[in-house]
Order: C-alpha cells, then structure tokens, then sequence
C-alpha cells in the first residue's frame, strides 16, 4: 500500500483554468530532493491537487502534465510527461457540493522529477480540454509534492 507522507510544500494562489492551459511551478520539499538524489530505484513522487471545484457547477475534464510547459489540448496522452486526468461532475440537484473541492493524486516516475532537481520544484501545466469548460471557471486551491513511502 501507498501512504504518503503529510509533509508537502504548497503553492499558495489558487490557479483559475478556463479554456486555455496554465503552468505553475511547485516547489519540491527538501526531503523529495534528497531521496532522489540519494538512490537509483524507480520510487518518484506524488503530485496532490487539492480543492478542485467549478464555477459556477459543472463537468470539466483537466489533463497533467508534469515538465511540458508547452502542452496543448492537442498534445497527446501517450506524452510522456502526462501524469494523467481528472474529470469533475456536478453532483445531482438536492445534495450539496462539496465545499472543499475535490482533491487527486497522481504519482510521479522519477524520471519526471531527475531534471527538475538543481531548481527544487517542477513545472505543473493544467490543460483544460476542449469544450468542457465553455461556461465554467475551473479552480484548483492548492497544489503540492510529497515522499511516498511504503507501508503496510
């Protein structure tokens, strides 16, 4: 099983998407640097997108990429700095949404992190796609890396 650790460091501005991908930079923490600088093996990071909501509510589908400052909606998932995509539905009238957002995880090879390592953070570029965000603002409240570790 995979835990992660609760150290992280955040950025501190909500980022806003609408139609177009936005980049931002986070900060690696000191202990992510450290444990890639110190071994060989596979084991990378986890990126955490915390309070994600649309406004006003609606679907929207972001793509991650992680080191592609440049990444478009035409550019593919089999990149190999995607990380992956999230997808947020409205819940059904009568419940409320969450007011918190809803938060995602994705890991990161170590590779993704390697050349980011001598400036300790790594770009993040959130890429709207097409069509799912035509009347809503996407909002994403914090984004952060962490050390996984392995527990039972």
């Amino acid at each position: 099983m995979l835990i992660a650790l609760t150290t992280s460091v955040r950025t501190s501005e909500p980022v806003r998407l609408t139609d177009r991908p936005v980049t931002i930079q986070v900060a690696l923490p000191q202990e992510v640097v450290a444990r890639q600088k110190a071994t060989a093996d596979d084991v990378g990071a986890l990126l955490r997108i915390e309070g994600v909501s649309t406004d006003p509510p609606g679907t929207a589908t972001v793509r991650v990429f992680v080191e592609r400052p440049a990444a478009t909606g035409d550019t593919p998932v089999s990149d190999t700095q995607f990380v992956g995509y999230f997808t947020l539905v409205p819940r059904s009238s009568g419940t409320a949404d969450r007011k918190d957002g809803q938060s995602f995880v994705f890991e990161l090879p170590r590779r993704l992190l390697i050349p980011a390592l001598d400036r300790a953070s790594i770009h993040v570029t959130f890429v709207p796609v097409a069509g799912a965000t035509a009347r809503a603002t996407i909002i994403v409240k914090r984004t952060s890396v962490e050390l996984p570790r392995l527990g039972s």
